[in-house]
């Protein structure tokens, strides 16, 4: 009778089949499940020196050791590898995604964040804020005082002139809810008859009328004039004329047969006036003149 060894081989999962191994011939009668690999037989099982090795080929209970082929696969790791990659890639495309959708939302809050601050300060939307009034500038020939820099609703700005300048309209105006304030902005503007940058020209008649004195020289708006009297006798009555010139353009108006020096001179001077505001050389007066000669 030959020789049989026993071994117990497991398996997973587990399975036992019947496996035949001899010394001499080495024949391995056995059968794997589909997944296992056996690797060798133990002529000399371990343990087994006493046991019934019929019943066992009997009962089909002898033990196969099996181990996986996936177990030393490479595929597997390979496998691995290329489901870490694709995970990986999925990964950075969904945080692009999430990057891209933070900033787009980003984006549409500050639009929405300029805009309603658009809306609030040009009071589109009320109940919700008060918007500024516009800062008061452009006086000129003037300064503003406000009582609050930020020209809020309730701010009030008090206007001044220079000294050589008159205010023409509120000199105060308040800023109202609605961001308006209650008045135009005033100007200052030069006083009554008066021209020029320093309000220095004078363009009263009255005024001017006041200084002729028959001969001698005079100045209307800042323009210079001569005049020069002299009699006759007419009718056998002494009768008086007056000879204006303007200095700069030698234009001349001459008025005669008048009764004294003071009067022909003042309609010579008249004359000669509207003579050079009609060619716009002197400023109109602002007050009414006399008639001409």
């Amino acid at each position: 009778m030959k020789k049989f060894s026993l071994r117990f081989i497991i398996c997973f999962p587990l399975l036992f089949i019947p496996v035949i191994c001899q010394d001499d011939e080495t024949v391995i009668h056995c059968s794997a499940k589909p997944g296992c690999l056996i690797t060798q037989c133990d002529p000399t099982p371990k343990g087994l020196n006493e046991v019934d090795i019929e019943g066992y080929m009997n009962r089909n209970e002898f033990p196969i050791t099996c181990k996986s082929k996936l177990g030393k696969s490479k595929g597997l790791e390979a496998e691995m590898a290329k489901f870490k990659q694709e995970m990986k890639k999925e990964l950075n495309e969904l945080k692009q995604k999430q990057e891209t959708s933070l900033k787009e939302v980003t984006e549409k809050l500050n639009a929405a964040e300029t805009l309603l601050t658009d809306l609030l300060s040009r009071s589109q939307i009320p109940g919700l804020t008060t918007p500024a009034c516009d800062p008061p500038v452009g006086i000129e020939f003037g300064s503003v005082t406000c009582s609050d820099k930020t020209y809020k609703s309730g701010t009030v700005c008090t206007v001044q002139c220079l000294p050589n300048r008159e205010i023409k309209g509120a000199s105060k105006i308040t800023c109202l809810d609605g961001g308006k304030w209650s008045n135009p902005l005033p100007t200052c503007e030069c006083g009554n008859c008066k021209i020029g940058k320093d309000c220095g020209i004078n363009t009263s008649w009255k005024d001017f009328r006041s200084h002729i004195r028959g001969d001698g020289t005079f100045t209307y708006a800042g323009n210079q004039m001569r005049c020069k009297t002299g009699s006759y006798i007419h009718s056998w009555k002494l009768k008086w004329e007056c000879k204006c010139t303007d200095t700069g353009t030698g234009t001349t108006a001459r008025c005669k047969g008048y009764s004294g020096e003071e009067g022909s001179c003042e309609h010579a001077t008249a004359e000669l006036i509207k003579r050079m505001i009609s060619t716009k050389v002197y400023p109109p007066t602002c007050d009414k003149m006399v008639d001409g000669c």
